[in-house]
């Protein structure tokens, strides 16, 4: 099922769902070429500052990191478009490219989402946009 209709579904049966256009400005357009590069390397950060603990599972190892990345003419740090990684032989990073916008800091109309920790409490390290649960809970 494409990508769109999941995101669908997902509305339909109570989940918030706030799509990311990764084609878009980046918040930080010094720095970055676009939001999906931003996205990635803001990503990169946190888990090599082990601020996420990512689950054990290759597929998703593999997208993040055979997906490529450098500072472009403008010194603005871009990604490696899908079309480049599909010559590559490898394909679309679907699953790094959900955990990732999972990961991403937001601010959506005025309400933040805290990533919540195991036993259900706050954590104060910063707001993060994340796929709620009906009931609530993140899911990465």
């Amino acid at each position: 099922m494409p990508i769109f209709r999941r995101c669908i579904r997902f509305a339909e049966n109570g989940w918030r769902v706030r799509r990311v256009n990764n084609g878009a400005t980046a918040d930080n357009p010094d720095a970055y070429a676009n939001r999906g590069a931003e996205i990635w390397f803001e990503g990169r950060t946190q888990i090599e500052r082990q601020k996420i603990i990512l689950p054990n599972d290759r597929e998703l190892v593999a997208q993040l990191t055979t997906r490529l990345g450098w500072p472009n003419s403008k010194g603005r740090l871009e990604l490696e478009g899908k079309q480049a990684m599909r010559a590559r032989g490898l394909s679309s990073p679907d699953r790094a490219d959900a955990v990732l916008g999972a990961m991403t800091r937001a601010q959506t109309g005025g309400a933040t989402f805290r990533r919540v920790g195991a036993e259900g409490e706050g954590d104060e390290d910063g707001e993060w946009r994340a796929s709620m649960s009906p009931r609530g809970r993140i899911l990465v």
